[in-house]
């Protein structure tokens, strides 16, 4: 059994064709999570730029 995202899956049990299929189906998730942090990471740095500039100027 494998838990994933709290849903219990018996792997053993299933096809090769259900294996292959839950593989691709996993990879596009990860793929979809990855991008997400990505942005996320992107999204902080320029945010964290902006105020560490706004905070310079200011002192000016």
């Amino acid at each position: 059994m494998q838990n994933f995202f709290g849903i219990e899956v018996d792997t053993a049990s299933m096809t090769t064709e259900e294996l292959q299929d839950a593989r691709t189906k996993i990879r596009e998730m990860l793929s979809n999570i990855e991008h997400q942090l990505l942005l996320r990471k992107m999204s902080e740095r320029k945010f964290k730029d902006k105020d560490s500039v706004s905070s310079d100027s200011a002192k000016v």
